[in-house]
């Protein structure tokens, strides 16, 4: 008897315990080498995405539209971006992952030496002394991007167990070297579109900073989803060891 009923109890709670995607690797929770190595595998293979936890393809990842309105500066335009995809998200490095239950706040930074952006636009103002008043299919690759996420959150116990919630998110971009082409914005202008691309592409900066605050709002949602996904259905002591 002295031996059946620990085994029991551990036999229940192996059953009680929801096993983590193959995807997720189990590290103490102050290793932060295995941590970012864990986090790094598990982004790496969610391309397709992540079915038992709802959560959708990320490479390419479908972004909602966009839209950034004029305000002064060189760059003084109406912009909407629709369609728009991210590809090679799942080619990266994660430079740090660290989680802290109290106070309660986790802090991700990944590396990508090369993104693929596409979508269409619709753009209206001026732009480095271009007029423009219509729309196309964009793209633009990224080199040695950097994106710094701080996620907010919240314990709360459920049946004896301990859970994560996040509230806030803070995504910070930094686009590295960024090359941007608009196609043929100017129907039919083949000199106007490549003087376009180049006047854009010595400015990039400029254009990127305009977009850069909604996109990171953008971000900043998706992340408190996928995050959350997680975290609802798993406790804090089957994601993390801490013992």
């Amino acid at each position: 008897m002295q031996i059946r009923i620990p085994l029991a109890f551990y036999l229940i709670a192996l059953v009680l315990c929801n096993p983590l995607p193959d995807i997720l690797k189990r590290c103490r929770i102050n290793d932060t080498g295995c941590l970012a190595s864990s986090v790094e595998y598990a982004i790496a293979k969610m391309g397709n995405g992540l079915p038992e936890l709802q959560m959708p393809p990320i490479d390419p990842l479908s972004l909602e539209d966009l839209v950034v309105q004029a305000s002064d500066g060189p760059v003084s335009m109406y912009q909407n971006y629709s369609n728009t995809k991210i590809n090679h998200l799942t080619k990266l490095t994660v430079n740090q992952f660290k989680i802290n239950l109290d106070p309660c706040e986790i802090n991700l930074e990944t590396f990508y030496p090369s993104l693929f952006c596409s979508g269409d636009f619709f753009i209206k103002g001026e732009l480095f002394g271009f007029d423009i008043n219509g729309g196309e299919t964009a793209n633009g690759t990224s080199t040695n991007t950097t994106i710094g996420v701080t996620l907010t959150c919240n314990r709360n116990k459920d049946n004896g167990k301990e859970y994560i919630k996040v509230t806030d998110v803070k995504v910070l971009v930094n686009w590295g070297t960024m090359v941007l082409h608009y196609g043929n914005v100017f129907k039919d202008d083949e000199q106007r579109n490549r003087d376009l691309d180049k006047k854009v592409n010595d400015n990039s900066n400029d254009i990127l900073e305009t977009a850069k605050g909604d996109f990171q709002v953008l971000l900043e949602s998706l992340f408190e989803d996928w995050s959350n996904k997680v975290f609802s259905k798993y406790a804090v002591n089957e994601i993390f060891d801490i013992s």
